[in-house]
């Protein structure tokens, strides 16, 4: 407890035996871990907001969110999407390194029907759907979104998106992809 105390958030009880004791132990090894994670997830929102105040690019911004979601959600593949041109997205991803590899972060653009970008920019708030819905008929709301497909990985069947907004005004996107059902809300917290 005294490392835990003094901020070692990987330090943990040992646990032997069935008793209460043990349960006792469990339950402060489960917190410990909890309690690490949740500081990691405030010092890198605190990075970002300082990357923020201090005028960094979009890019790397978009970097530096991408390894926060990688570190808070591994089982998913997220995608940070801003608008460089009329026509054209800018996708920024990390690919997993291997081994002890650090990730590899790819930005690349995407060019897409301009009628296709119009609903990115009014999305009003967090979404969730299938990919398989973007092959709806035209003018259903999925179908709205037919370029996103062009932005994820293979294996990823579910999205959820998380527009960045600045006065009624979007400047980004954050796209969570996921081989399951994952509801906004459920990211959020």
């Amino acid at each position: 407890t005294r490392r835990l105390a003094e901020g070692q958030f990987g330090a943990r009880v040992s646990v032997q035996g069935n008793d209460e004791f043990a349960t006792l132990a469990e339950s402060f090894n489960t917190m410990a871990s909890r309690i690490g994670g949740q500081l990691q997830a405030l010092q890198g929102l605190a990075a970002i907001d300082r990357d923020i105040l201090s005028g960094a690019s979009v890019e790397s911004l978009a970097h530096r969110v991408l390894d926060q979601l990688q570190l808070l959600y591994p089982q998913t593949h997220s995608v940070v999407v801003w608008q460089t041109g009329s026509t054209t997205l800018r996708r920024a991803t990390l690919w997993p390194g291997r081994d002890a590899e650090p990730s590899l972060l790819d930005v690349r653009d995407v060019t897409c029907p301009a009628a296709a970008l119009q609903p990115w920019a009014a999305l009003p708030a967090d979404r969730a759907f299938a990919l398989s819905a973007l092959q709806a008929e035209p003018g259903s709301s999925a179908h709205d979104f037919s370029c996103l497909s062009s932005l994820m990985p293979l294996g990823v069947a579910w999205v959820s998106l998380f527009p960045l907004r600045q006065y009624e005004s979007m400047h980004a996107l954050i796209v969570v992809g996921s081989t399951q059902h994952l509801e906004p809300a459920t990211l959020h917290g």
